[in-house]
């Protein structure tokens, strides 16, 4: 038979398991919930001096996004560049892409030297 002070320390190491089990469970339900909003986010990330293809492809971004039903696309530009593209949406600054804070699963980066719609169809 054990003693009172065994069953004592069993008990409160079960409930020590049963508490950290149930904060991992909450924490991966709150990244699946996270992941859940963000999981159709994509940024095309064009780091190129051509405003013409920033404003092209911010422009053309509303057809891409009907095309593909849920998707969500952003552009992702200089940081000098955010306030000049303020017009339309879903424009993110360099510095919000490295912050790690953009809601965003996936980032295509496109050459500084490439047009960006050619290199978003030659995949």
């Amino acid at each position: 038979m054990s003693s009172p002070n065994c069953s004592q320390k069993l008990v409160k190491a079960t409930a020590d398991i049963w508490a950290f089990s149930l904060s991992v469970l909450i924490y991966v339900a709150m990244e699946l919930s996270r992941y859940e909003q963000i999981k159709n986010n994509y940024c095309v990330l064009y780091l190129g001096d051509s405003i013409e293809y920033l404003r092209q492809l911010s422009a053309d971004r509303p057809a891409v996004e009907q095309q593909f039903p849920g998707l969500k696309v952003f552009i992702g530009c200089k940081d000098e560049y955010t306030e000049l593209l303020s017009e339309f949406a879903n424009i993110l600054s360099a510095t919000e892409l490295r912050s790690g804070k953009a809601p965003i699963t996936y980032i295509r980066r496109i050459e500084r030297d490439v047009r960006p719609l050619a290199a978003l169809v030659s995949g």
